[in-house]
């Protein structure tokens, strides 16, 4: 069995499974990034445009949308099958800024 890599998920698969044609109707690019509460090395973010997805480690100062999950969350997200109603009220997800960059960002990921 393969072990789950929070690092080489968000800065190796994510980025190509993001279709950055889905943010095409905002008005400037958007940074969102992911932080992973539980590990210090696995923080990224994504400045999308229509044009692009470019990533960067680390936090960023001009996140437009955060998610803040565990390691074991971000597995379950990785494999579609965190139930994110249910982590967000149980505070293993959180969402800090513009939450409908989270609607476009579930249609850039299951396009």
């Amino acid at each position: 069995m393969v072990e789950f890599s929070a690092r080489q998920y968000l800065g190796e698969v994510l980025p190509t499974l993001i279709d950055p044609q889905a943010f095409r109707h905002l008005s400037k690019p958007a940074v969102v990034q992911f932080l992973i509460i539980d590990r210090e090395d696995s923080n990224y973010s994504y400045r999308l445009s229509a044009q692009t997805v470019e990533v960067a480690a680390g936090v960023s100062e001009q996140a437009d949308l955060t998610l803040a999950f565990y390691e074991e969350d971000l597995t379950a997200f990785s494999r579609g099958t965190l139930d994110t109603a249910k982590a967000t009220k149980e505070g293993r997800l959180k969402l800090y800024g513009d939450e409908h960059l989270l609607t476009i960002l579930a249609g850039a990921l299951s396009g």
